[in-house]
């Protein structure tokens, strides 16, 4: 599920990307409040394909109108891989924002209003992944000139004087020497909660990048409910250690099973079969299931259960979800659930 008030189209809008406007659509769960009456909010997609759809149509057509105004925009892959967080205001690689700011500049200047001098830089467009923002750019390798047309005397690199780059060496010499100590201890040493925290770091930074179904920071305030820490949108390798090796197994094990349904069915049944499951011994029943059956079906279940129910034709679909999910017989599995 997905805030809708995350979007970065117009929620009202009809016809995007072919689909009616958020406001009128079933899925959104203020739409149908009985089927989904356990889900706070009124203003939250249940369908995150169709979001991403949108949100995907939204950024095309933010591209083509800016390519018909002239502007050289690159692709979203590549936007991306230089936007790697929500927050990002300016790219990390080959290209620099038109707002960005330097230590080293006189204060108050900006790539921006150094191009007032400077009328053959080529600006470039990006989408930003997470806010739809338009971030305008320039490359990196233009940099030099820019500033010299402003008036900036630079040595070398952005604003750096000759002794501030022999301590950037020595500090990047000693950095990656430290790095690489660190590297070398960490990937050979046999620590399984070492090896867990890097693993869950690796999995968190990827979904973080790649949201869609589930964002990191709700399934950390999930995890670590009750133990008084609140995250933010972030975390460190220290406080993923800190958690301990049992929360930090559930963690790895619930972003992955959770996201996307990452498993077939076939395959969690393989792997359950192996620790000892059956689902005609184990399973217990849900309102999830419940609440999917039709009412002629839950009628059904209701015989196949032997519990007697006078009301079971004339009571809503509500009321016999409700008396079916406390009245099923412990260990009692529907038949169609159980493989012959």
């Amino acid at each position: 599920m997905v805030q809708i008030k995350e979007a970065q189209f117009d929620p009202k809008e009809k016809g995007l990307a072919g689909k009616c406007s958020c406001l009128e659509c079933p899925r959104r769960t203020g739409n149908d409040q009985l089927l989904f009456a356990d889900v706070q909010g009124k203003d939250i997609c249940t369908d995150p394909g169709c979001f991403e759809v949108k949100k995907n149509a939204n950024v095309q057509r933010e591209i083509a109108r800016l390519k018909e105004k002239g502007k050289a925009v690159i692709s979203q892959e590549e936007a991306k891989q230089l936007f790697r967080y929500r927050n990002d205001e300016s790219p990390d690689k080959k290209y620099i924002s038109l707002d960005k700011h330097d230590y080293s500049w006189p204060s108050g200047v900006t790539v921006r209003k150094m191009l007032k001098n400077n009328k053959d830089a080529k600006i470039v467009c990006a989408i930003q992944p997470f806010t739809g923002k338009v971030i305008e750019m320039v490359d990196r390798s233009d940099l030099q000139g820019i500033l010299k047309s402003a008036g900036i005397k630079v040595s070398s690199g952005e604003g750096s004087r000759p002794k501030d780059l022999a301590k950037a060496k020595r500090d990047n010499r000693i950095r990656n020497a430290k790095y690489s100590f660190h590297v070398s201890k960490v990937s050979t040493i046999d620590n399984q909660r070492v090896r867990n925290v890097i693993i869950l770091d690796r999995i968190l930074e990827d979904l973080d990048r790649n949201a869609r179904d589930m964002r990191p920071r709700e399934i950390l305030e999930g995890i670590v409910k009750g133990t008084g820490k609140s995250w933010g949108d972030c975390w460190t390798i220290t406080q993923l250690y800190e958690l301990g090796d049992q929360k930090v197994q559930e963690l790895i094990a619930k972003v992955i099973l959770e996201r996307s349904k990452a498993l077939a069915d076939d395959d969690l049944e393989f792997l359950c079969g192996s620790l000892g499951f059956s689902m005609a011994k184990d399973y217990a029943i849900t309102k999830e299931y419940l609440e999917a059956c039709t009412k002629d079906e839950l009628v059904g279940l209701i015989k196949e259960f032997g519990i007697s129910f006078a009301q079971e034709r004339t009571a809503p679909k509500k009321v016999l979800v409700e008396y079916v999910y406390k009245n099923a017989p412990k260990g009692k599995v529907p038949k169609e659930l159980v493989k012959e």
